[in-house]
């Protein structure tokens, strides 16, 4: 009897584990679909208004890309170390050999902006950051091309202050369809 007693609470046991693991991966299934369905909604979104690229733009600045410097602060040194970097805390960050007088992020910034962006834009988007000299001084993009021909282009611009209180520079955020 005993022997008996001991089966029944292994097979309850047993069913209560069967369940606990179906509604485990119910809630899994339905977390996934949550988010496939956001990011869709986003991609859905850029047809109709490109307020979204504006959120995304802003949220991007505040990025952080080191332990010092969130993507809006490095934006904010670039007109005082253009051509040529001044500032030794900037060097890790941004590798001089990779930055010429056209400026263009490096390896390691593309994959920390590219990892926010491409959920909802792939590779299909350029950053350019231009001074008030309109000048290109930064750029950033995963493409080898700015525009594709027969894509659509949308934008977002957003005028950033800079460390020199007399300058600020335009930071726009380009994505193609």
């Amino acid at each position: 009897m005993l022997n008996k007693k001991a089966q029944v609470e292994d097979n309850l046991e047993f069913v209560l584990s069967i369940i606990i693991i179906i509604i485990g991966v119910v809630a899994l299934t339905i977390a996934k679909a949550d988010y496939n369905s956001s990011v869709d909604e986003a991609k859905n979104a850029l047809h109709g208004e490109t307020e979204l690229i504006g959120t995304d733009l802003l949220n991007l600045l505040k990025l952080p890309v080191s332990e010092e410097y969130t993507f809006g602060e490095l934006i904010a040194h670039l007109p005082t170390n253009y051509p040529i970097i001044q500032e030794e805390s900037l060097r890790p960050i941004i590798k001089e050999g990779i930055i010429s007088s056209e400026m263009t992020c490096s390896t390691e910034l593309l994959n920390i902006i590219h990892n926010y962006l491409e959920p909802v834009y792939g590779d299909d988007w350029f950053i350019t950051v231009i001074n008030i000299k309109n000048e290109n001084i930064f750029r950033c993009t995963p493409r080898y091309t700015a525009q594709l021909p027969g894509e659509d282009k949308y934008y977002w611009q957003v005028y950033l202050p800079t460390v020199n209180p007399e300058e600020q520079v335009l930071v726009i955020l380009e994505v193609f369809q």
